[in-house]
């Protein structure tokens, strides 16, 4: 007889069916009880160990006895064609199509019949949702750091899941530690889902609480209390990102499944430093912030050199630092650097979408038009809720002229981080840049109250007031701004009432920069005085000659006179009251010169701008 007819004669196939079968029915119960009973984290580990170490009891007892109406027997006491085996055979298919039933009952309920704790499916569509600080219950007030710590990693890893719009880190936290009902947080936020929650720490084990509340009907769709040691953390932190995308009707992709089951770092040290420096450079209003947020990822990168997210957050670090320092030496040095950092961090973690927005910001500034729109799409399908990246793809179209498109790009980061008074007050000049004027004061307003230092709202309402036709408010607005500079102010604007820009002024202008508000800047002051011929003077000399493109394509990239300043386009071209400059036949060669008019013939024209019997035409 062979040893498979003999498998089959003595049930062993029939009793491992059945096995499986009540194993999952096992688990599943086990699950329930835990969430249930909140039971420790090791129960379910411990029943899948049991079951698996019964099973080949469960096939050995199968092969040595055969249960009989008289008891257990030893196979070998019975007949090869005893009738036990056949009743015995009849009994085990019996008993596994009764637990198959039962498992299929168990699964049709848990899709169909919705419980009070159970997931809740919303619509295939964009949800919002915000994660709010998780509250330290700790005994040890100075836990608090860990509490923020899980909170912000499980609104990372939301963040990257297509179909969710997460709220950014520093509009959520802008409401920590406030008695603040949800329904407001909500309004303020614009979400329609909350995730709260609270952590204990407690030696070297933590305690961890979170809860998915849908906001209108006040309803928790989804809960679940983990006990698990420090060490594990991360996995808690997956689960419950996990948990949420999937409740919130969410299809996850392979690259979103690998940020959520991935461990980021090996080292907690790591972790938490990289943490507490994502946390100042989100909330950043000065090139202190930046510096201390460098430090501590060096630190970061210094206990895991692997850390693919700290050298991507220290590549947006080195692109950040010429920006909020315009003296920064070696500037080029620190983008290549940044270049460098964002590249190591896609070959440790290709599916990361901030070293993709850090590589278009640095194409732009070398001129590289299509590598950097490639860069931005490349970033957004991998970070859709990158609030920053959202903001700096919105600043890129409109220094390309896609003015509509850039407007949305700007909405969609001060919804995704509303309370954020960088984004805030950057949103109010593209309205300015794009003639939508009715959004800068509620614009400028956000930035103000949420913290902006800076005088970025009020020259922008400045600028506002400018593109109205209300110079005298206009020039108000800039001697609040720049008291100092209160008299060549003045005089600019009398040079734009009087459309003339005498020989006095003239000396004037020639000592400021290019571009910024009348009286620090001479380019807005020429072009509003109507001297196009001085305005294109000025546009020029900003541009490094040897690098614009020619007539028959030759040269290019276009960059900067200065390298490494900024982007050879700029968004002042496309100001409402630069009409004259764009309808000058100059204009066209600027944009060829600059590589623009190719991107356009690639992508589409810009808004105010189209071919006409061969020629650009803009208004």
């Amino acid at each position: 007889m062979s040893f498979f007819r003999e498998l089959k004669r003595r049930n062993v196939f029939r009793v491992a069916i059945l096995y499986l079968a009540v194993s999952w029915l096992l688990l599943q119960a086990t699950d329930v009880l835990s969430s249930l009973l909140e039971l420790p984290f090791w129960v379910g580990k411990l029943v899948v160990l049991l079951l698996v170490i019964g099973l080949p009891i469960a096939l050995a007892a199968s092969w040595l006895y055969e249960l009989t109406p008289e008891g257990i027997k030893r196979d070998s006491a019975l007949g090869t064609h005893d009738t036990n085996r056949s009743e015995t055979a009849s009994r085990l298919n019996r008993l596994t199509i009764a637990a198959a039933g039962l498992a299929i009952l168990v699964i049709v309920a848990d899709r169909m019949l919705p419980e009070q704790n159970s997931p809740r499916l919303v619509p295939n569509e964009v949800v919002t949702v915000a994660v709010l600080p998780f509250v330290n219950v700790s005994a040890e007030a100075d836990q608090e750091y860990f509490a923020d710590g899980i909170t912000e990693e499980v609104l990372n890893l939301l963040a990257n899941v297509q179909g969710l719009r997460v709220t950014s880190r520093t509009s959520s936290f802008s409401f920590k530690g406030q008695a603040i009902d949800l329904r407001t947080i909500a309004r303020k936020l614009g979400v329609s889902h909350v995730v709260e929650g609270s952590v204990r720490k407690a030696g070297n084990s933590v305690r961890v609480t979170a809860q998915l509340i849908d906001v209108e009907s006040d309803a928790h769709i989804w809960s679940q209390t983990y006990e698990r040691e420090v060490t594990n953390v991360f996995a808690i932190q997956s689960d419950v990102a996990g948990q949420i995308a999937r409740v919130l009707a969410t299809a996850l992709s392979a690259d979103e499944l690998s940020l959520i089951g991935g461990r980021p770092t090996t080292s907690l040290a790591a972790w938490q430093s990289f943490v507490s420096a994502r946390s100042i450079y989100q909330s950043r209003v000065s090139r202190d912030d930046i510096e201390k947020s460098m430090s501590l990822i060096d630190s970061a990168i210094e206990d895991d050199p692997l850390f693919a997210r700290a050298h991507s957050l220290r590549a947006a670090l080195l692109l950040a630092r010429p920006v909020w320092n315009a003296s920064e030496e070696n500037a080029e040095a620190k983008l290549q650097s940044a270049f460098d950092a964002a590249n190591y961090a896609l070959d440790l973690a290709p599916a990361l979408g901030e070293p993709y927005f850090v590589l278009a910001e640095i194409a732009l500034q070398k001129g590289e038009l299509e590598t950097a729109d490639q860069m931005f799409r490349q970033a957004i399908a991998r970070a859709p809720n990158n609030a920053d990246g959202r903001d700096w793809y919105g600043s890129f179209l409109l220094e390309a002229g896609y003015l509509d498109r850039a407007w949305s790009e700007k909405k969609r980061a001060a919804e995704l981080d509303p309370l954020s008074p960088l984004i805030s007050w950057q949103v109010a000049f593209a309205a300015v840049t794009v003639g939508r004027l009715e959004f800068v004061s509620e614009f400028t307003r956000k930035a103000r109250e949420n913290g902006w230092p800076g005088w970025q709202p009020e020259a922008i309402e400045g600028g506002a007031a400018m593109q109205r036709g209300q110079n005298d408010l206009a020039e108000a607005h800039y001697v609040k701004v720049f008291p100092d500079k209160a008299q060549q102010i003045a005089d600019a604007f009398a040079a734009i009432r009087n459309r003339n820009i005498d020989a006095e002024l003239r000396a004037v202008l020639d000592g400021l920069i290019a571009y910024g508000p009348p009286g620090g800047g001479r380019w807005h002051v020429e072009v509003n005085a109507g001297d196009l011929d001085a305005a294109y003077a000025t546009t020029w000399s900003e541009l490094d000659s040897s690098s614009l493109i020619a007539a028959d394509g030759s040269g290019g990239p276009a960059r900067l006179a200065i390298r490494w300043r900024g982007e050879p386009i700029s968004p002042d071209w496309w100001f409402p009251s630069a009409g004259e400059f764009r309808k000058d036949p100059r204009f066209a060669e600027l944009m060829r010169s600059v590589g623009l008019l190719a991107f356009w013939e690639k992508h589409g024209w810009p808004d105010l701008c189209q071919p006409i019997d061969g020629i650009l035409q803009c208004r």
